[in-house]
């Protein structure tokens, strides 16, 4: 499934038409910027960043730093 994402909205095409639809973060993907109303939270001596309710770590790939999606929180 090819995901698309834009300032923190993660979506795809939909299956019923032409159209895009709003879904929940897949875990493991990966972004390059999140939005700029994140908190930032140390877990485990590690640090994560929350966007509304998804969770992002901070990763190399590649040499490029990226951010991960952890999961979600609800």
């Amino acid at each position: 499934i090819n995901y698309y994402y834009e300032d923190g909205i993660f979506f795809r095409r939909s299956y019923y038409g032409n159209g895009f639809e709003v879904v929940a973060p897949p875990a493991g993907a990966l972004v390059s910027q999140i939005p700029d109303d994140f908190d930032m939270f140390t877990w485990y001596g590690h640090e994560l960043y929350q966007v509304e309710d998804t969770i992002y770590r901070p990763v190399v790939v590649n040499g490029i730093p990226m951010l991960e999606v952890v999961g979600q929180v609800y």
